[in-house]
């Protein structure tokens, strides 16, 4: 609505700052910001799709292949929530392999997921990071599996 106002009256200092404003209350996308740091091979999707085993479709997506894997943005107190759905691939339903994410503010544990494995429902999972300024994600199997096994879907920092 205030691009509508802006594109009639342009110049208006105000108004742009209010747009500028309501810009930053957009939820940011993991995929959309720079990684502080990183170990292992973690992906951070934007494009494609993967499936949950309950058939949902995520376009956004976190996940790795290696048995021990980490990612980590610097956000600065800038955000309030973080948050996403951790998931079983619909491909790997019946694995063995046991996914644990845990969630890091500032090297102390906000979040630990349920373990991911075969029957494991899709996880929601909303984490106050508004003392944070340094988020980290750690993801541990406990063996290698090819592909896609456990991922969290639309991984979503939101101010």
């Amino acid at each position: 609505m205030l691009n509508k106002v802006i594109a009639i009256i342009p110049e208006d200092t105000k108004l742009l700052e209010l747009l500028a404003e309501a810009e930053t209350y957009r939820p940011t996308s993991l995929g959309d910001i720079a990684y502080h740091e990183k170990t292992g091979d973690v992906i951070v999707k934007l494009a494609g799709t993967v499936k949950d085993n309950m058939e949902s479709s995520y376009t956004d997506y976190l996940y790795t292949t290696d048995e021990q894997a980490s990612i980590s943005y610097k956000i600065d107190k800038k955000y309030n929530v973080f948050k996403g759905v951790v998931c079983l691939n619909f491909t790997k339903s019946t694995t063995t392999t046991n996914t644990v994410f845990r969630v890091y503010g500032d090297d102390v544990l906000i979040y630990e997921s349920p373990n991911v494995t075969a029957g494991a429902i899709p996880t929601p999972f909303q984490i106050d990071v508004s003392n944070v300024e340094l988020l980290k994600i750690e993801i541990t199997r406990d063996a290698y599996a090819a592909g896609i096994n456990a991922f969290i879907g639309t991984p979503i920092l939101q101010r």
